[in-house]
């Protein structure tokens, strides 16, 4: 980008949905070479945190002091709000194709592909609080995790699942629908 110049323009294609920080006023989205961010009411540049050449494997997700984004190279980020470093990275040994969720406590929960842990959940400061594993045979797609207004997580499963989480990460339940083909 060029401070100088009116119009952002984009080089690379770009994926997913725009996340929405309104107390700051920015909005953030990923592309081919990173996570980029405008300001809201004018369209203005405000950063962009270079990634290499892949689509992202996820949307931004908000919180208080940093914005959080999976990258397919096997690492869930922590950034700068205004994308001008990174706080830390998580190594979890498997690609990404989730956004992550945030509880009210500031705690990042992610889905990762292929490691036999399956389910993260970080602290704000990049730690691993608990790793609730799911049946480690089943090879599939876990897509973005929700979290209610009680503070328990859910996510769904290409394998016709939809399964529950305690606040603390412990298991509640899963449900199988046997009666689809297909369950996202």
């Amino acid at each position: 980008h060029d401070p100088d110049d009116d119009e952002l323009t984009l080089n690379k294609e770009c994926y997913g949905v725009p996340t929405l920080d309104e107390t700051e006023g920015r909005a953030y989205y990923t592309c081919l070479d990173g996570v980029w961010c405008v300001d809201m009411a004018t369209g203005d540049y405000v950063g962009h945190y270079e990634m290499d050449g892949q689509n992202l494997g996820s949307n931004v997700t908000v919180g208080p002091d940093a914005v959080y984004v999976g990258y397919p190279g096997d690492s869930m980020y922590s950034l700068a709000k205004d994308l001008s470093s990174s706080n830390w990275s998580y190594d979890a040994g498997s690609g990404f194709g989730c956004t992550p969720a945030l509880d009210s406590g500031g705690n990042i929960w992610f889905p990762a592909l292929g490691t036999g842990r399956e389910f993260i959940g970080l602290d704000s400061s990049g730690a691993e609080l608990f790793t609730p594993k799911i049946m480690s045979s089943e090879a599939v797609r876990i897509c973005s995790a929700v979290i209610g207004d009680s503070g328990s997580i859910y996510y769904q499963t290409s394998q016709y699942k939809l399964y529950a989480f305690n606040p603390d990460g412990t298991f509640k339940w899963t449900y199988f629908n046997s009666l689809t083909n297909n369950f996202y």
